[in-house]
């Protein structure tokens, strides 16, 4: 992999997002923002008013870019892409986490004592969120999605309808008796795929499918309990950040294998979200260690072979006997 500006950009990286153009923007919880090109190698330390460390969020339109500040007086900024103009908008929301754009211009907001919604002028507090949300975001039928850390799933279907007056959520659980529902209520990060499938990334709970019709969750095993971040490459592969390092995953065949710091990556260990594919297909994650890129198709056409477990030795005898012979024998 390919490390951008490691000596300036530090280590706490804590978000990594793909802007339309394949540039990158890295999100560091003791330096600010930092703004990097693949092509042309060039590392810029976006400088923000009043902002000197932590920026915890960024999403990105068509025209702007935003971002949140922990616990800042103005807890959200807009960059302009053509002028580089910085607009503050005072607020007394308390610590920003996610940011996500909306269909109609407008970015939802996830903090750490609810949601609510901002249009350029006003902030819109959602009712129904009273506690921390880790994420939200808007799938292709225009349903909103909330990731809370101790409530579950949130959902809430045709939110752009002007005609109502009031948005009906439906809250998913974690319930022990069922083994379809949602595998555990600290949801991270909701995720559609290129086929309109819906995935829930949790902590403790490892990765589940959502089935739209029967509303199950289907779990998916990756040999880990927690799922941080999830992209998908132009082959349909998914790449995920969890506990145990950087998963690539088939969600046709169910196959996955694994990648660490043996096999030369950057870290075992990564932060929340912090993994992004940029238009042209390369891939960034951000660690506790700093950023690393590399090309997934290159890499998955390389995949380590499969590992044998031998269970038992069975011989065959041209007799009437035949015996298993133990693995620990």
């Amino acid at each position: 992999g390919n490390y951008p500006g490691e000596d300036n950009i530090g280590k706490l990286i804590c978000g990594v997002v793909a802007d339309f153009d394949n540039t990158v923007w890295i999100e560091t919880e003791d330096k600010g923002l930092f703004h990097y090109s693949p092509e042309s190698s060039k590392l810029e330390h976006v400088k923000l008013p009043g902002v000197d460390k932590s920026v915890n969020a960024v999403c990105v339109d068509k025209n702007y870019v935003w971002a949140g500040i922990y616990r800042h007086k103005t807890p959200l900024l807009r960059l302009d892409r053509k002028t580089g103009k910085v607009v503050q908008f005072p607020s007394n929301l308390p610590n920003i986490i996610h940011l996500a754009p909306l269909k109609d211009g407008s970015v939802l907001i996830s903090h750490s004592n609810g949601l609510c919604c901002f249009d350029g002028k006003d902030f819109r507090t959602i009712k129904g969120f009273d506690n921390f949300t880790k994420s939200s975001m808007q799938d292709s039928r225009g349903d909103i999605w909330v990731a809370t850390e101790f409530n579950g799933l949130w959902r809430c279907e045709d939110y752009f309808d002007n005609g109502r007056s009031e948005y009906k959520w439906k809250q998913y659980s974690h319930d022990h008796l069922n083994g379809h529902s949602l595998p555990s209520n600290k949801v991270i990060q909701i995720f559609e795929d290129s086929k309109s499938r819906i995935w829930v990334l949790t902590e403790m709970g490892g990765m589940s499918r959502f089935d739209q019709s029967s509303e199950k969750f289907y779990p998916i095993d990756l040999g880990c309990q927690t799922a941080y971040g999830i992209c998908e490459d132009p082959s349909g592969l998914f790449w995920i950040t969890t506990s145990r390092g950087l998963v690539c995953y088939n969600p046709e065949s169910s196959n996955y294998y694994v990648l660490k710091q043996a096999d030369g990556f950057l870290a075992d260990q990564y932060y929340y979200s912090s993994i992004g594919i940029t238009p042209s297909g390369f891939i960034f994650t951000g660690s506790r260690d700093g950023v690393a890129s590399f090309n997934p198709i290159a890499l998955s056409s390389h995949s380590p072979s499969p590992k044998l477990s031998i269970l038992n030795v069975t011989p065959i005898y041209d007799g009437k006997d035949r015996k298993s012979i133990p693995l620990d024998r």
